[in-house]
């Protein structure tokens, strides 16, 4: 865990990693360095997500999907969990050939509970990680988790 300024908003976060064998399929890989500076720095390898916390409990969780690769399971798995999307619609991605793919953009809204799903938020191939169908992004949380994500609703998740 760490206290500081995650790309959001001031205060804690923490990284959710799983080990390199046992990670959802749907879940984008991570590689990246993470500390102040060069002494303290430490490496992320596998996959797994930013983690915010005030006073020490979770307010919400963010993972990068696989993109379109991922779309079918995750919205399997939101629906069987949460139920049907609040609201959902198609977003049309179209390639340099002349081809287009249509990703998903959902949401569930419950008391003090906020999922938000967008199966494909980049578009160009993340070839260095394996992405060839883009990026996409999961967040799930309470109020407060979805008052400090709401501003990055419409940046691609990075972390």
């Amino acid at each position: 865990m760490a206290v500081g300024n995650s790309e959001f908003a001031a205060g804690e976060y923490g990284y959710l990693v799983f080990a390199t064998d046992e990670f959802p399929a749907w879940v984008a890989p991570i590689g990246m360095a993470i500390g102040a500076g060069a002494d303290d720095a430490f490496s992320l390898e596998g996959a797994g997500g930013l983690v915010l916390l005030r006073n020490g409990r979770v307010i919400a969780l963010r993972f990068n999907t696989t993109g379109f690769e991922a779309q079918p399971r995750v919205m399997e798995l939101m629906k069987r969990k949460f139920g049907s999307p609040s609201s959902q619609k198609a977003v049309t991605w179209n390639n340099d050939l002349g081809g287009s793919r249509e990703s998903i953009s959902a949401q569930w809204r419950k008391p003090d509970f906020f999922a938000d799903y967008s199966s494909v938020v980049q578009s160009q191939p993340m070839r260095a990680q394996g992405l060839s169908g883009g990026i996409g992004f999961l967040s799930i949380g309470n109020d407060l988790g979805q008052q400090v994500l709401q501003p990055a609703a419409s940046k691609e998740a990075e972390f």
